[in-house]
């Protein structure tokens, strides 16, 4: 693949990571009078119990939807590999934390059992895919650790997704309500089938290559 256009999509994937990071860190608002997506105040949302985990679970993909496009980069890796090795411990931990804060975040998403579902599976994901991105490395299988740490980034990069397809939706003139349970599948699902395809996309050519 031209590498041109590798560091352009790169590029372009760090912009939207950093800048919906930038958006995203709009919720973490300690008022207690804050209004969450412009919700009453006398809902679950605004309670405790809710914002507690809420914040984790911001916090901890803020940090690793903005660190993650950075430990793609080959020249950090090779060069600076202390540097990649701490900043994924850092992406890792902070998804430990999001993940698991996520679980019960996602048992209160709007849009009913489907949105909730979807959120609650998108978690779970998060957690498995950066398991074994973990547990590959530490085993000294780099290949595998780097497929599993691309998954885990698509599921990570669900924050941009999400926000695209609900632009999208809404633009469309879709009820929020209709369009949101949709968009807590199709926010991550795609993602993990888009670099599926590309991983074995990549093992074929190099296959090819070696025949």
């Amino acid at each position: 693949m031209n590498k041109t256009f590798i560091r352009i999509a790169w590029a372009f994937m760090a912009l939207l990571a950093i800048s919906v990071s930038g958006y995203a860190a709009t919720y973490l608002n300690l008022d207690p009078s804050f209004n969450f997506l412009g919700r009453k105040e006398d809902q679950i949302i605004s309670r405790l119990l809710y914002r507690a985990p809420f914040w984790i679970h911001v916090a901890g993909g803020i940090i690793a939807l903005t660190l993650g496009p950075f430990q793609f980069l080959a020249g950090l890796r090779k060069k600076r590999k202390h540097l990649h090795r701490t900043l994924g411990k850092i992406y890792i931990v902070a998804i430990l934390f999001a993940g698991i804060s996520g679980i019960p975040v996602s048992l209160m998403a709007s849009g009913g059992w489907v949105a909730q579902s979807g959120f609650f599976f998108l978690a779970l994901a998060w957690l498995y895919t950066t398991y074994q991105a973990y547990a590959n490395i530490r085993q000294g299988n780099v290949t595998a650790h780097k497929e599993w740490m691309t998954r885990s980034y698509a599921v990570t990069f669900a924050a941009v997704t999400l926000r695209i397809w609900l632009g999208i939706f809404l633009a469309s003139g879709w009820d929020f309500m209709v369009a949101y349970p949709t968009v807590a599948w199709l926010c991550w699902v795609p993602n993990l089938l888009v670099v599926e395809w590309a991983m074995r996309g990549k093992k074929v050519t190099l296959s090819s290559s070696r025949v």
